[in-house]
C-alpha cells in the first residue's frame, strides 16, 4: 500500500466515485470533491500528493473566480505554497488547446475520460515516482519510509 493521497477533482459523481474506488483498490488515499472551491479547501487542508483534474467543473462562479480547471490549476500554482505535486488531467474533451495549456502549465498527463483505467493508473504511479524522484526530500508516506528502511 503506498499511502500517498490522490486529490480528485470531479463534477460527475459517477466518474467520481468509479476514480476513487479504482484508486482505494491500488492502495492509496482518495478525497474527492466536486467543485473547484471544494478542491481549494482540499489541497490546503489534505496536502495531496497528486491531483486528477477534471477541466469543466460546476461551481458558484461568484466565489474566487474559478471557473475551469487550468484557473483552479492557476490559483493553485502562484496561491498555495507546495502545490509542485504532479498533476494529471482527465477531460471529457481533449484538443490541442487543451494539449497546449497542459504543457505550459506543466501537467505530467491528459486522460480523456473513457479512456483505458489500468493506463490511468499507470500514469498515476509514474508522475508519483517521477516526482519523488526529482523531489527526494519531499515527505514521503509513512509505508514509503518503512519499505525503503527495511531495503
Amino acid at each position: 500500500m503506498s499511502g500517498e493521497r490522490i486529490l480528485v477533482v470531479e463534477d460527475d459523481l459517477v466518474v467520481s466515485k468509479v476514480l476513487e474506488h479504482t484508486f482505494l483498490a491500488e492502495g492509496y488515499q482518495v478525497v474527492a470533491v466536486a467543485d473547484a472551491n471544494e478542491a481549494m479547501r482540499a489541497a490546503q487542508n489534505q496536502k495531496p500528493d497528486l491531483m486528477i483534474l477534471d477541466l469543466t467543473l460546476v461551481n458558484d462562479s461568484a466565489l474566487n473566480g474559478i471557473l475551469d480547471g487550468f484557473s483552479l490549476l492557476s490559483w493553485l500554482r502562484y496561491t498555495l505554497a507546495d502545490t509542485d505535486f504532479p498533476v494529471i488531467i482527465h477531460t471529457a474533451e481533449t484538443s490541442p488547446q487543451v494539449d497546449a495549456h497542459a504543457k505550459a502549465w506543466k501537467v505530467f498527463a491528459v486522460f480523456r475520460k473513457g479512456d483505458c483505467m489500468p493506463e490511468l493508473v499507470k500514469a498515476v504511479r509514474a508522475a508519483l515516482d517521477d516526482y519523488h524522484a526529482k523531489h527526494p526530500y519531499a515527505e514521503a508516506p509513512p509505508s514509503a519510509l518503512q519499505m525503503s528502511s527495511a531495503a
